[in-house]
């Protein structure tokens, strides 16, 4: 993830996940928080989101 923020300057990424898969608690666990519904060729997927600020306070020797 450091090398995504890094590369894209961006300030958060974004994962979707179908419907199917189960708990998205890993994703929770890095810092990711829900983001709502993404509908992509006709085909809905949850989207999870994380801020550059979050992932900066959850990841251990990110530069705090």
């Amino acid at each position: 993830m450091r090398r995504s923020f890094a590369a894209t300057g961006c300030g958060s990424l974004t994962v979707l996940l179908p419907p199917s898969r189960g708990a998205a608690s890993a994703l929770i666990r890095l810092g990711y928080e829900r983001d709502g519904e993404v509908e992509l060729s006709g085909h809905v997927f949850r989207r999870f989101r994380l801020h550059r600020e979050r992932w900066r306070v959850t990841t251990p020797g990110s530069g705090r």
